[in-house]
């Protein structure tokens, strides 16, 4: 831009300078040019050092000039804005890039942009957060409300309307995944956070195992044996809403299993009940009450998947579970 000219620039793409920001670009193309010129004479590294400091100092002070600039109707006279307008179209389709993806870009101009501003406010004040004075709050609150805060006719003030506009639409389009893949295979980041797939089939196992625990209880220290009785692979069972009471436990291809209250009464009818005595109340409130422990510890791991089907350790996790769903599928007695 420098190159062509303050007003050719404008001409050929529509970018305009205020006189500030384009004295403070010229400051950035003195110093360049002085850098280039000492690059061929030896010196010290301290004076290297000096003047890249001095160059970044300059391209702060032009990026401060673009940003405290007010704008009404005409929002791209800022070359920031401008920029933005820019990252809107679709270099592919020639048409808008998705709100998903633009107002990703537009959210870290404006963080980008906030860390400059605040750079700039407390430039040349103490870093120590204890000799924070009243004058130096009082200063940042006035910078904020003229520049930074929504209504100001501002870049920041523009980029967040634009931002909200965007929202909509990204609440229509699902946004951006909260759920994505590491590169390497190992691990998700859900919102962020990583979950490594090793600790998530740990976490499924504990949570198997617990409640394996449990129906062992329920079962009388029987559950092995009752396992090995189980095959799964003969178990026939359908996908779809076939009526209320309606499940694989009453398919008549599956009669050759025990319906649980049965199956219960007719193996260890002399632990709950007593001849003579009916049944002993307090062992019955007990066992419910670890009824009841078994079914919230399966609420969560029927909602577990240890993996795809087929692929090793994660498909003998989701038999394991399916099996504990079975068992407590015929744990419901009737009424």
């Amino acid at each position: 831009m420098y190159r062509l000219g303050r007003d050719e620039a404008e001409q050929q793409h529509g970018i305009r300078f205020s006189d500030v920001q384009w004295e403070k670009l010229e400051g950035i193309v003195d110093r360049l040019e002085m850098m280039a010129g000492e690059e061929g004479e030896e010196g010290e590294e301290n004076e290297g050092d000096e003047q890249t400091a001095a160059l970044d100092q300059a391209v702060f002070e032009f990026w401060v000039a673009i940003l405290k600039q007010q704008v009404t109707f005409k929002v791209y006279v800022n070359p920031l804005l401008h920029f933005t307008a820019v990252l809107s179209i679709n270099d592919e389709t020639g048409g808008w890039a998705q709100a998903k993806y633009f107002t990703a870009s537009l959210a870290g101009l404006v963080w980008c942009g906030r860390v400059l501003m605040l750079e700039h406010i407390f430039e040349g004040q103490p870093e120590d957060p204890e000799k924070v004075t009243i004058d130096m709050v009082e200063r940042f609150k006035e910078e904020y409300r003229q520049w930074m805060a929504d209504g100001t006719h501002t870049p920041f003030s523009t980029m967040i309307r634009w931002m909200s506009y965007g929202k909509g639409f990204r609440n229509k389009e699902s946004g951006l995944p909260t759920v994505m893949w590491e590169e390497s295979g190992e691990a998700v980041r859900y919102l962020g956070q990583q979950i490594k797939i090793r600790e998530f089939r740990d976490a499924v196992k504990a949570g198997v195992d617990e409640a394996e625990a449990v129906l062992n209880e329920l079962m009388f220290r029987q559950w092995e044996e009752v396992e090995r009785s189980i095959d799964m692979g003969r178990i026939v069972d359908s996908l779809m809403y076939e009526g209320p009471d309606r499940s694989f436990v009453t398919n008549e291809k599956n009669t050759w299993l025990q319906p649980g209250h049965r199956f219960l009464a007719q193996k260890y009818q002399g632990t709950l009940w007593k001849g003579g005595h009916g049944w002993q109340m307090k062992k019955v409130a007990a066992y419910l009450r670890r009824l009841k422990v078994f079914k919230l510890l399966q609420f969560a791991n029927t909602h577990i998947w240890g993996g795809q089907p087929g692929r090793g350790p994660e498909m003998a996790t989701m038999r394991h579970c399916d099996t504990q769903q079975l068992m407590r599928n015929m744990f419901v007695f009737d009424g």
